[in-house]
């Protein structure tokens, strides 16, 4: 069904919000498809942000959260299933979508972690603006929070 799976990961979060992932990875399995695994960093694109962090901060950054995202992978994810593992700095649905469209990916599966549905409405989450924005097709884990 499909070959070229893009899952985010939040791996600055404590607890574990990817309680479905077993049962994605039978299904990439069942595939034949391969994971790509992407960890978005905050962006350190406007100045008045990076003034507030010392030099060298943004790198270090970016080592840490590629060390993390490999412990993930490696914690969570069986190793039969191919994995590419994805660090980038941004906002978050705009690097996903970009991640996306250079992988040619042809699968989106979005956790979804807003536990209000009001927050969603008002402010608008991650998950529905890839949802709104993709062009390839999305799949929302429900109860993975």
């Amino acid at each position: 069904m499909f070959k070229n799976v893009l899952f985010p990961v939040d791996i600055s979060s404590d607890g574990d919000p990817h309680a479905l992932l077993g049962k994605l990875c039978d299904t990439i399995r069942d595939w034949k498809a391969s994971l790509n695994v992407i960890y978005v960093v905050p962006g350190f694109s406007m100045p008045l942000v990076a003034y507030y962090f010392p030099e060298g901060a943004e790198q270090s950054i970016q080592k840490d959260a590629h060390k993390r995202l490999q412990a993930f992978i490696e914690t969570h994810l069986p190793k039969d299933i191919p994995v590419t593992p994805i660090v980038v700095q941004g906002t978050a649905y705009e690097e996903i979508l970009k991640a996306a469209e250079s992988r040619d990916v042809d699968l989106i599966v979005m956790p979804d972690l807003d536990r209000s549905r009001t927050g969603r409405w008002l402010v608008g989450s991650t998950t529905t603006k890839v949802v709104e924005h993709s062009q390839c097709a999305v799949m929302v884990l429900r109860g993975a929070a």
